[in-house]
């Protein structure tokens, strides 16, 4: 089942059945509301919470066809989305976690974790429609743009 979160610079993070519900939230806060509140805050999401982003999907099947594990809005924090990852996985994972799902939601770019052949990531993001920024060290971590 699909919703839709409405973010409005900070939770609560509201949700609605149907993208016209969500709009029409959007109608009434920005009239007289000084919050910055624009139709980009509206996000797509199935029954995990995770935003549809239809590319950023794509490219994470896409990875996890490619041996991948991959996993969207994957625990708190880094250390704690590592530490569940079986160490047998370990060397080809790719996730974001909650503070990089606020993130997407607030400013539509998100940092991913990651370990393995960072080029091929970045590829398969790219080929999926997505902007990547990365530095090309193993130490950093590759910022999506949706």
């Amino acid at each position: 089942m699909v919703s839709y979160v409405v973010y409005a610079g900070g939770p609560p993070y509201i949700t609605f059945n149907t993208r016209a519900e969500a709009e029409g939230y959007f109608d009434w806060a920005k009239g007289g509301d000084d919050r910055k509140v624009t139709r980009s805050a509206i996000v797509e999401v199935d029954d995990g919470g995770v935003p549809v982003d239809p590319r950023l999907t794509a490219a994470f099947k896409q990875l996890r066809a490619k041996g991948y594990t991959a996993l969207e809005n994957h625990w708190c924090c880094a250390s704690c989305g590592w530490s569940v990852i079986p160490d047998e996985e370990a060397e080809r994972a790719v996730f974001y976690h909650a503070q990089d799902y606020a993130q997407f939601l607030e400013t539509r770019t998100g940092f991913l974790v990651w370990d393995g052949d960072g080029r091929e990531i970045c590829e398969t993001l790219v080929e999926a429609g997505l902007q990547v920024q990365w530095d090309g060290s193993k130490a950093t971590r590759i910022l999506v743009i949706l």
